[in-house]
């Protein structure tokens, strides 16, 4: 699994390349927890000093990682350098997974990046080996830090379709099935991260809706038993089966992500069936 080779503090992996431990590829310095850039919507007041305030979204990040390449002979380094070039060769984007202290509360997070430019220097070379510092500029489109480990909740409809539900029994369940057509779910990030809905029918107009931000999400549709509706809220897509379109039985504009803490999600719909909802999502850092 990705991530695996990554088993303690000041540890990375990247396309099967282990940084840190005992590998032969050594960081020494990072910058990843900078602030990605940001772009606005602000207008210019007309005859007026000042602007007015619109929406801000971050940019991409780009950060540089530092390593240190090691070879206890001339052959070996050649080889080390090798797969190592050979890991960086990608056109799309890949995990970069990385476990630091400073970094997203030391928690396992990744980012998908793609290198766009890399440095070598040749620094020593000793009766124990030969080594290199190199350094190499990643960017990722998403400026967002994942967590490496995904989360999967998932929920049946109610027994009753009328009202809203509050009752909570603790301890909470994070990983089985929810029964009472509601999912409380966390995101221990610092930073809104989307969610991929899966709604197995049959189902006959359902519904989604975050009580704890008042968003919802409705669709008219009719779905079969054994047909699923698939719901991107990063890409922005609505399938049938992750494969057909069907964008346009959506019939509300939210698309419902969750915020930092604990989201109360309920799944809803038209009659009672033995339909359920799954959601999964990554918490995620800025």
């Amino acid at each position: 699994m990705i991530g695996d080779l990554v088993t303690g503090d000041y540890e990375a992996e990247f396309n099967g390349i282990q940084f840190g431990g005992s590998s032969p590829y050594q960081w020494t310095g990072i910058n990843l927890g900078a602030t990605p850039d940001i772009t606005t919507a602000n207008r210019n007041r007309l005859r007026r000093h000042g602007m007015k305030p619109g929406d801000r979204y971050y940019t991409m990040r780009a950060f540089v990682l530092d390593v240190e390449v090691w070879g206890r002979t001339a052959q070996e380094y050649a080889d080390n350098m090798a797969a190592l070039m050979a890991a960086l060769e990608t056109q799309g984007e890949q995990p970069f997974v990385i476990q630091a202290p400073e970094i997203a509360g030391g928690h396992k997070i990744r980012a998908n990046v793609r290198r766009t430019r890399d440095s070598q220097s040749i620094s020593t070379q000793s009766a124990q080996g030969k080594v290199s510092k190199f350094s190499v500029q990643f960017e990722a489109t998403d400026p967002r830090l994942y967590l490496n480990d995904v989360s999967a909740q998932a929920t049946t409809l109610p027994s009753s379709v009328s009202g809203r539900t509050y009752d909570r029994t603790y301890p909470l369940d994070y990983g089985g099935v929810s029964t009472g057509g509601s999912i409380y779910a966390t995101n221990i990030g610092n930073f809104v991260t989307p969610v991929i809905y899966r709604i197995a029918g049959p189902c006959v107009n359902p519904r989604i809706e975050n009580l704890t931000t008042d968003e919802v999400m409705t669709f008219n549709i009719t779905l079969a038993d054994g047909e699923s509706l698939i719901i991107d809220t990063d890409a922005r897509t609505v399938q049938l089966d992750g494969v057909a379109d069907r964008f346009y039985t959506k019939t509300s504009s939210n698309w419902i992500e969750l915020e930092p803490g604990e989201s109360e999600i309920t799944f809803r719909a038209s009659t009672l069936t033995t339909a359920t909802m799954t959601m999964t999502y990554r918490s995620a850092w800025i």
